[in-house]
């Protein structure tokens, strides 16, 4: 199905979504793990342009923790395999670099860390009626 593009060079740049990631990350389903596998490996040689949306990273972090179980110390540790990847094309990689360093840390969830991070990185505040989230974006 996806391999003959890949091998025939047609496709240059692909969204991939967060099933991909995750079978990747997890390897819970072989042949879909050898085809995520297959991807990432042409996108490390530079035949493949993998992009990655914002609302995946958040979608592979909800499913780690909520649907997963995944303790939290694995969650990061993924997360951050995937932005320390160069040859991954991840919308606003480095507000969630910033933003997976506040979430391993603090007891907020990832989404409340990356706006912490967007505010720090931009210079614009946050206004929010989370007590705990306005806390913490002022003292940090």
């Amino acid at each position: 199905m996806f391999l003959p593009l890949l091998k025939n060079k047609i496709v240059k740049n692909i969204i991939i979504d967060t099933n991909i990631i995750l079978r990747f990350l997890l390897n819970d389903i072989p042949s879909q793990y050898e085809i995520a596998e297959s991807m990432f490996l042409q996108a490390k040689k530079g035949k493949l342009n993998l992009i990655i949306p914002q609302i995946v990273i958040f979608e592979v972090a909800f499913m780690l923790e909520k649907q997963l179980k995944v303790k939290k110390k694995i969650q990061v540790e993924k997360i951050q395999t995937l932005l320390s990847a160069n040859f991954l094309d991840i919308q606003d990689k480095t507000i969630f670099s910033s933003a997976i360093k506040l979430y391993e840390k603090f007891s907020l969830s990832l989404p409340d860390c990356f706006l912490i991070a967007k505010s720090q990185i931009t210079g614009i505040p946050i206004f929010t009626f989370d007590k705990n989230l306005a806390k913490l974006s002022k003292e940090l």
